[in-house]
């Protein structure tokens, strides 16, 4: 996939953020090479993604964006956004 712009780069999805689950492409500085990911967005403060937590299944933990250098929004994924849409308890 290659590796990231030497400047913090942190991408919006088209049409900008809502709750939801995420495909993304992320790196964690200059010398990390660029690997997908999945985000989920548990809900907004002000415009901006509020509880979210990045997974990998090769990471150890999860992260958050504010870990990254490089964040690239791949697509929404509307199957499990879904869940977002209806609430927790639907």
């Amino acid at each position: 996939m290659g590796m990231p712009p030497e400047k913090r780069t942190i991408g919006k999805p088209e049409g900008g953020w809502k709750p939801g689950t995420y495909m993304v492409n992320v790196s964690f500085q200059t010398g990390n090479p660029i690997h997908p990911a999945i985000l989920c967005v548990k809900f907004m403060r002000r415009g901006h993604p509020a509880n979210e937590c990045l997974w990998n299944p090769t990471w150890e933990r999860e992260h958050r964006i504010s870990d990254l250098h490089y964040l690239e929004v791949v697509s929404r994924s509307e199957e499990f956004s879904k869940h977002f849409d209806k609430g927790f308890d639907a």
